[in-house]
């Protein structure tokens, strides 16, 4: 009887041991380094909110990808660079779980969905393209890359895109204040109500 519980309880204790040495996610890539630039002129744009999210992940796959998990913001200044902090996440009560992402969304006024900078398609139908995005993903997460927006030139663009960059309703407002003040002048300059995100 004393050695089946002294089995088990090795047992338990291998399994505890691992789960903190070999955790299910290992530390995330990144940080995710990049410069913002004007497509037309090449010119650093400064004020352009930078959002990462991240979706939290189950062991099983019935759990899905579907939680929030975490994000953060960051504003270009005059050189138009930004940095994204790596991530990594272990939970003792979910200890299998992982973060998935992050998923970028950038937003100035007056301008459209960013890419990177040498190509204009984000189609997975060319292999050449899709070795292109993976090469631009990896120096994302590397030395950095150059990222380029391009000009809304009309009104009725720039409320097509704005239907685009609302930012997940899953977020907490207080995780992402700068991404909806920017979001909410941009109704505001096109003639539209303030978001009601954000506010108390």
């Amino acid at each position: 009887m004393e050695n089946t519980n002294s089995r088990v309880l090795g047992l338990v204790f291998f399994v505890i041991v691992s789960v903190f040495a070999f955790p299910f996610e290992a530390e995330a890539v990144g940080p995710w380094k990049g410069q913002i630039v004007d497509k037309e002129t090449g010119k650093p744009l400064e004020g352009v909110v930078v959002l990462a999210v991240w979706t939290k992940c189950g062991f099983i796959v019935m759990d899905g990808c579907a939680e929030y998990g975490d994000s953060e913001e960051a504003v270009t200044g005059q050189e138009g660079r930004f940095v994204i902090q790596a991530r990594w996440y272990f939970s003792l009560f979910r200890p299998f779980s992982s973060l998935k992402g992050p998923a970028f969304y950038i937003f100035k006024a007056g301008y459209g969905r960013w890419q990177f900078q040498g190509y204009d398609t984000w189609s997975k139908d060319a292999l050449e393209s899709e070795e292109q995005r993976k090469k631009a993903w990896k120096q994302f997460e590397g030395e950095g890359v150059v990222l380029e927006l391009p000009v809304l030139k009309t009104r009725n663009e720039r409320l097509k895109f704005l239907g685009h960059v609302e930012a997940p309703g899953d977020i907490p407002d207080d995780r992402i204040p700068k991404y909806l003040q920017t979001y909410s002048q941009e109704r505001v300059n096109l003639g539209l109500t303030p978001s009601r995100r954000g506010k108390k």
